[in-house]
């Protein structure tokens, strides 16, 4: 069984950032966090199809500082239901967060064909634009985010 918490962002009295985790009530069956950071080389998002086709280093410890440029990609498989049929579904939760190079938070956990569009429309190169997974759509935002592409309007974060 999973240790129960996720990442919550805060902001320390002198404006810098942390990761800090804190406790949920929901049951994680299990999970993992990786932190790309500024220097990190992306993949193209259409050969992303596992957790290991994300690049980064897995994020272990209690308290993290976000700095600048550094992305966090979140993934936790919730506990399985009977859906229609009688067949099981194994749902998992996936999140996107960090700092843009302006300094801004950002965070997303839904709306991916919205913020795929808002990206075409601001110019995203066709090649980042192929892929259709969800870890795919993580890596997209990486590009769009290290590429300048403002996503203030679907954020979770202000």
């Amino acid at each position: 069984m999973h240790d129960q918490q996720i990442f919550e962002i805060t902001v320390s009295d002198d404006g810098r950032y942390f990761l800090k985790k804190r406790w949920i009530d929901s049951t994680i069956k299990r999970g993992w966090r990786k932190i790309i950071f500024e220097d990190m080389r992306l993949p193209l998002p259409s050969s992303v199809e596992y957790s290991y086709h994300v690049p980064g280093k897995l994020l272990t410890e209690d308290k993290h500082e976000l700095k600048i440029g550094e992305i966090v990609i979140e993934a936790y498989e919730m506990s399985s239901f009977k859906g229609r049929n009688g067949v099981m579904v194994h749902p998992w939760v996936y999140r996107i967060f960090g700092i843009d190079k302006c300094g801004n938070v950002f965070s997303f956990d839904k709306n991916w064909s919205n913020l795929k569009k808002e990206m075409r429309k601001q110019g995203l190169d066709k090649r980042f634009l192929e892929g259709r997974r969800t870890l795919a759509a993580l890596v997209r935002i990486a590009h769009a985010n290290r590429q300048g592409i403002i996503f203030s309007k679907y954020s979770q974060v202000n």
